[in-house]
């Protein structure tokens, strides 16, 4: 969600970007000043536990593994962006 003061609360992008080194896009999108404070959400489909540990310490505060359960991601708002 955007609004005028602020950006956004929460940002999902996969790991695997096209022309981006793999676990380099949070670290681009940190850069990003207008992402302080945002949740950087990982849907991919890389679900070993080595990847969940690569993506944390890439920067990414949550991995979901594709196929993603339905509750999960809805779960995860609730917790970061309450009474929205």
């Amino acid at each position: 969600m955007l609004s005028k003061q602020s950006g956004p609360e929460v940002v999902l992008t996969d790991i695997g970007l096209p022309d981006i080194p793999v676990y380099e896009v949070p670290r681009r999108l940190r850069a990003e000043g207008s992402l302080e404070g945002a949740a950087l959400v990982a849907p991919t489909g890389w679900g070993a536990e080595e990847d969940k540990r690569l993506s944390e310490a890439a920067g990414f505060d949550f991995h979901f593994t594709k196929p993603v359960a339905s509750e999960a991601p809805t779960a995860f708002l609730r917790q970061r962006v309450p009474g929205r």
